[in-house]
């Protein structure tokens, strides 16, 4: 390995700690909950998932996490999730009952997702719908519903077998025929077809559909694609690395 070669593995591993550096020092526990969401305006979804409401005062990251007992720097680890785009989750000091937090962010996302945003998408396809011809709108709708029944059964499937499983294990069992592995197998992307939505919308609808309503799905669609990402992120760098290490525990 040459000296430039060398220089440029070094210079960029020194760049990508310096930008973990920066990630990790943004957010701490005695940051304000109203300092957070002004670095983050995205962060108000999280706090809406963890049942903490607008009206919160002066209370610190630290307070939050204490009353509802999770751990800060779980929180804070999510939060950078969402908030950096480079940044990558390391918990290999998470122990079980971070994993348990974990699970219960994971449910209360696939609700938030299920209860608010994918209705609320659904009416903004509808709106679009009904700005098109009769056949553009047909298959923009039968893509979109398709895409919503993909969603519901990645979610059946982790809330029905990879959650309980997971319990299973905290509670020190191990069932038999099932392990983190076949997870990751077959783990699919839930927001790959939603990249093919954007191209219906953007390239293929007729020039005469409402050019504002289709520009509020499409904010609509990104905000979720990016959220999923995140959600995604979370799952392959936490969940699945910590549950893998509870099996050989056992």
């Amino acid at each position: 390995m040459n000296f430039i070669h060398t220089f440029a593995l070094n210079t960029n591993e020194n760049n990508m700690q310096n930008r973990t550096d920066i990630n990790e020092s943004v957010f701490s526990p005695e940051m304000k909950l109203g300092e957070m969401i002004d670095v983050n305006y995205r962060l108000l979804s999280i706090l809406s998932r963890l049942d903490v409401r607008l009206g919160f005062g002066e209370m610190s990251v630290e307070e939050m996490c204490r009353r509802r007992n999770m751990s800060p720097e779980l929180f804070l680890m999510i939060c950078r999730v969402y908030t950096f785009d480079d940044y990558v989750p390391s918990c290999a000091d998470f122990g079980r009952e971070e994993l348990r937090h974990i699970i219960d962010y994971l449910k209360m996302s696939h609700r938030y997702y299920s209860e608010y945003v994918i209705p609320r998408l659904c009416n903004e396809i509808d709106d679009t719908v009904a700005s098109c011809d009769v056949l553009h709108g047909k298959v923009l709708k039968r893509f979109f519903d398709d895409y919503r029944g993909e969603v519901a059964n990645h979610f059946d499937y982790e809330e029905k077998t990879v959650f309980p499983y997971v319990e299973a294990l905290l509670n020190g069992e191990r069932p038999a025929g099932y392990s983190i592995e076949s997870f990751e197998d077959n783990h699919s992307d839930i927001d790959e077809k939603l990249s093919d939505m954007k191209s219906i919308i953007m390239k293929y609808l007729p020039e005469n559909s409402l050019a504002g309503q289709r520009n509020e799905v499409l904010f609509e669609i990104y905000r979720f694609e990016e959220d999923l990402k995140c959600h995604t992120l979370i799952e392959n760098r936490m969940l699945i690395p910590l549950v893998a290490k509870i099996e050989k525990q056992l």
